[in-house]
């Protein structure tokens, strides 16, 4: 899971928290229907989509596996909510930043399963099953290093 995320969650738990003590436990005599309205968008919307969110990310390792794709070692959590649900999944993840292989574990890895190489540009590698193709790439730079893999249907 992504921390940056858990430190908003317990952020939003905090304001959520001091809404509702000055909405409705000691209301100031002057907004008070602010403090009463942010307890409800924390309560109701914000918190409940991080959690989401979260939970998603939880479980894109699995989903990922369930695809026949194994995972990298250096796989720190996913990023964001591109985290493998739907038709045609998506999912983004933090690597180590030190990790400059991945591509070749990939390369390897699939060589082996019933997966089919179309394309292999050194910066992204291009896989197809089935009528379905499997992109993955590699994004490396000074602030972060990040794993791309998509699977697409093909129309």
């Amino acid at each position: 899971m992504d921390n940056s995320l858990i430190y908003l969650l317990i952020a939003f738990v905090l304001i959520d928290i001091q809404a509702y003590y000055f909405g409705y436990v000691n209301p100031p005599s002057v907004l008070a229907w602010l403090q009463k309205a942010s307890f409800i968008v924390f309560t109701f919307m914000l918190i409940p989509l991080l959690v989401y969110v979260l939970y998603s990310q939880a479980g894109s390792v699995g989903r990922l596996e369930k695809h026949g794709i194994e995972s990298h070692a250096a796989i720190q959590h996913a990023v964001g909510i591109a985290n493998g649900q739907g038709e045609n999944p998506t999912w983004v993840f933090q690597l180590n930043s030190d990790e400059k292989n991945v591509l070749a574990f990939y390369r390897q890895s699939l060589s082996s399963s019933s997966w089919k190489q179309t394309e292999d540009t050194g910066l992204y590698l291009r896989y197809a099953l089935e009528g379905k193709t499997l992109t993955i790439a590699q994004r490396q730079s000074a602030i972060d290093n990040t794993l791309t893999i998509m699977i697409r249907t093909k129309p």
